[in-house]
C-alpha cells in the first residue's frame, strides 16, 4: 500500500540523466493550491527557469519559462491548465492556474458547436476564479507529433495568448501564456526505487515536436519524517 501526500514534491531535486548539458537542480515548493518550481542549470550560459504547477492525481503538471533578467520582478502572464472531455463530445472541463493569481486554482468550461472525439476545433471558453469570470475564443490545432497540440486564445479575433498541449491520461495538459514568451509543458511523476526518490519528467516546448525525458533524484534521507509518505 502507498500513502502519498502532495507536499512530498517539496524540496530540491537533482537532474541525474543525460544529456549532461542539462545538469542542474529543481526546487519545488507547495504554495496553497499551486506549486512554485525553479530550475537552475549548471552549464553556460546559465539560465534559470521558473514554473507554476498543479497536482492532478499523483502527477504534477507544470508550465515553465526562462526567467529573463529584465531588471524587474514582474512575471509574464501565463500558467498551466488541463482540458478534460465531457461526455457530449462538444465540451471540455477546465482546471487551471496562472501567475496573475499564483496561489489559487480556477475552473472553467470550453464548448464548441460540432461533435468530435478529437480535441481539435474552435471553442468558446469561460474561466472562473472565485467571483471572477473571463471569456476567450480558443482554437486548438493538432501538431505534427501524435499527442501534441498548439493553442491560441483571442477576443474578437485579436490574438492574446498561445500555448502547447500534451495528452496525458485522456486529458490535455497545457502550458499557456503571453505571445512574446516561449512556454514549456511538463509532467512530473513520482517513483520510489531502491531507497531513492525519483521524479520522472516529460516535457515539450512550443515550436518543438520532440518530447524530452528527464529524471530527478533526491536521497531518501530528505524525505518527510512525520509519516506523510510511506511504502509497505
Amino acid at each position: 500500500m502507498v500513502f502519498f501526500d502532495e507536499t512530498y514534491f517539496n524540496g530540491k531535486w537533482e537532474i541525474i540523466n543525460p544529456p549532461r548539458s542539462t545538469q542542474g537542480s529543481l526546487s519545488i515548493e507547495k504554495t496553497q493550491e499551486t506549486f512554485k518550481c525553479v530550475w537552475s542549470l549548471d552549464v553556460a550560459p546559465k539560465q534559470d527557469y521558473f514554473g507554476i504547477g498543479m497536482l492532478v492525481g499523483r502527477k504534477l503538471y507544470v508550465s515553465r519559462f526562462i526567467q529573463q533578467d529584465t531588471g524587474n520582478c514582474l512575471m509574464p502572464l501565463g500558467g498551466v491548465c488541463t482540458y478534460k472531455p465531457i461526455g457530449d463530445q462538444r465540451s471540455l472541463a477546465v482546471l487551471w492556474a496562472g501567475t496573475d493569481n499564483f496561489y489559487s486554482l480556477g475552473s472553467g468550461i470550453a464548448i464548441r458547436r460540432e461533435r468530435s472525439e478529437s480535441f481539435e476545433g474552435s471553442y468558446e471558453v469561460r474561466y472562473f476564479l472565485r467571483e471572477n469570470e473571463d471569456r476567450f475564443e480558443l482554437k486548438i490545432k493538432h501538431a505534427k507529433s501524435k499527442n501534441l497540440y498548439s493553442l491560441n486564445w483571442a477576443r474578437k479575433e485579436q490574438p492574446l495568448l498561445h500555448g502547447i498541449g500534451m495528452i496525458m491520461d485522456g486529458q490535455m495538459v497545457i502550458a499557456w501564456g503571453e505571445l512574446t514568451v516561449k512556454w514549456e509543458v511538463m509532467i512530473l511523476e513520482f517513483e520510489n526505487k531502491e531507497g531513492f526518490s525519483l521524479l520522472k519528467c516529460k516535457r515539450v516546448a512550443q515550436r518543438s515536436n520532440l518530447v524530452c525525458e528527464e529524471v530527478f533524484e533526491r536521497s531518501e534521507s530528505t524525505m518527510h519524517t512525520d509519516g506523510r509518505y510511506a511504502v509497505y
